[in-house]
């Protein structure tokens, strides 16, 4: 048979105890207080008394309402806490493993996903001369990307730089234009930084002859 053990001890001011209630000639299921005299401080009448109070039901027996509570019960709040948290902790775990999925880098790709520094040079420049119409491989035909200039032997203002998306060869990847309001010269070093999202990776580039 179980024990219950005292949660504290109470300062009151009687020492009396109360008797289960009863209604239509039965005893109410509504817990009795019955009082342990612990110490008497004061002078014996009527001071303050520390009291220990026991919580019985009308069947005498202990009842953990508020005062009194069972040992080893902090296992089964414990038992509870985990079963509680268990579907945070598998919500991480699959938040985490996603994550990681989402962030890994695919093979075949000739450079970490992300944005790529491409070198262009006389190779990508058209027949014109006033443009550089280059194809790079990434695998992706989103139309979000960006292209920036980095470095020039032919840095001149008016240089128009675009972007988009095609196909050409059999790939998809991206598009990347230059347009000269002069004729460039030959021996073009030019440098650029280029996005494309969902791109696999970023190929060398290729003199673009498509539309």
């Amino acid at each position: 048979m179980s024990a219950w053990a005292p949660v504290g001890v109470y300062s009151v001011g009687r020492s009396e105890g109360s008797r289960p209630h009863e209604r239509n000639g039965r005893r109410s299921a509504i817990p009795s207080l019955t009082t342990d005299l612990a110490n008497i401080d004061g002078d014996g009448r009527g001071g303050i008394r520390k009291v220990e109070l026991r919580s019985t039901d009308s069947r005498g027996r202990l009842s953990p309402h508020g005062l009194w509570q069972k040992p080893g019960g902090g296992k089964t709040m414990k038992r509870i806490g985990f079963y509680a948290a268990l579907p945070v902790i598998v919500a991480l775990v699959l938040f985490t493993a996603s994550f990681s999925q989402s962030n890994s880098t695919p093979s075949g790709g000739s450079t970490p996903i992300g944005a790529a520094n491409i070198l262009f040079g006389d190779a990508e420049v058209t027949d014109g001369g006033l443009d550089v119409r280059a194809f790079v491989p990434t695998g992706s035909m989103s139309t979000n990307c960006l292209a920036t200039l980095a470095e020039s032997n032919f840095a001149i203002p008016g240089l128009t730089v675009f972007c988009a998306p095609r196909q050409f060869h059999g790939q998809e990847g991206l598009l990347f234009s230059v347009f000269s309001p002069q004729p460039i010269p030959t021996g073009l070093i030019l440098s650029a930084t280029v996005y494309q999202e969902h791109a696999h990776g970023y190929g060398p580039p290729v003199l673009y002859t498509g539309n």
